[in-house]
């Protein structure tokens, strides 16, 4: 007599309210989840109203997707060395010109003396 291999339980999912609440609170569209998921946008709907419950792998993705969203945020950057972010440079103003085109300032010539007078 053989046994059919044990099926792992679904993965749990938190209620679709909260589901909502985890997508919104990473400014996440549907869209996005819906990509990330292999679904539609219409579909992440249905499963955050409770109309719908996802099933199979999709159920698996999106579960591992929420868990992700549940985590503390991933820092910018993640795995990379962090580096100081570059300074913002100046520009100059529109009516500036390149001191190349600047017009030669005349030197200031020093006061005559005025004439004693007599």
């Amino acid at each position: 007599m053989t046994q059919s291999p044990a099926r792992s339980p679904a993965s749990p999912l938190p209620p679709p309210t909260a589901r909502r609440r985890l997508r919104r609170a990473r400014s996440l569209s549907r869209a996005e989840v819906a990509a990330r998921v292999g679904v539609t946008a219409k579909t992440v709907q249905s499963w955050e109203t409770g109309r719908t419950t996802p099933q199979g792998r999709r159920r698996e993705a999106y579960a591992r997707l929420l868990e992700e969203l549940a985590g503390p945020p991933a820092p910018v950057g993640a795995g990379a060395e962090s580096k100081p972010e570059p300074v913002p440079v100046p520009e100059p103003e529109a009516e500036a010109r390149p001191a190349a085109e600047a017009e030669p300032v005349a030197e200031a010539q020093p006061a005559a003396e005025p004439e004693p007078v007599t």
